[in-house]
């Protein structure tokens, strides 16, 4: 018997995805929910036609089978503008927040309110 990963509201994810030993067609065995490409795709997206539409049709790859893409070091909004027109759902980086040291991390998830 399968765990019911939503009614948990655990999801299994692919980090770095595209970077070093990932194997594009062994993902499809792999049960996972999201898929979190690599800041190589986002660091030059938008300084070549090529580019653009290699990352636009990653995206699409990737929505495909039904996963969720998350754009990992989005540092600019030109970027964060550009992967949502993309269709990436998710994106972290510098330019939506800073890490926080571990007590302003709790303060901000715990706050009563």
């Amino acid at each position: 018997m399968g765990v019911d990963s939503e009614a948990w509201g655990i999801h299994t994810v692919i980090d770095d995805f595209g970077a070093r030993y990932s194997v594009l067609n062994s993902i499809l065995d792999i049960l996972v929910d999201i898929m979190k490409l690599d800041c190589a795709f986002i660091a030059n997206c938008t300084t070549s036609e090529k580019k653009v539409y290699f990352l636009q049709s990653l995206v699409r790859m990737i929505h495909g089978p039904g996963y969720r893409v998350v754009c990992e070091g989005v540092g600019t909004r030109e970027q964060a503008d550009f992967l949502r027109e993309a269709g990436c759902e998710e994106a972290q980086g510098f330019c939506f927040a800073r890490p926080l040291p571990l007590e302003e991390y709790e303060a901000l998830v715990y706050q009563e309110g």
